[in-house]
């Protein structure tokens, strides 16, 4: 999705990530909610990803605010390039 947002509307690197983590922030509790419903939650592991992730997220956001859109770029490039060989 965002190599699409990149490509087709020359957005800013900073807007595109966002747009794309609001997108998955979306799905996850959706999918979160599914789970929990039906029980299949291992609450102790949650709270182990959830230590690590939201400061990652935190962090992360800060960061991208005052990088160049160059190295933003490079960052987003080289990270859809190895996600996408992992697929491979």
């Amino acid at each position: 999705m965002g190599g699409l947002l990149s490509i087709s509307l020359s957005l800013p690197e900073i807007r595109i990530v966002g747009t794309a983590m609001n997108y998955g922030s979306v799905i996850s509790v959706l999918a979160a909610r599914s789970h929990v419903l039906i029980g299949t939650v291992d609450w102790s592991l949650l709270s182990f990803f959830l230590a690590g992730g939201v400061p990652g997220v935190v962090l992360g956001s800060l960061l991208a605010r005052r990088a160049p859109e160059k190295l933003l770029r490079t960052c987003f490039s080289i990270g859809a390039l190895m996600a996408g060989w992992e697929l491979v």
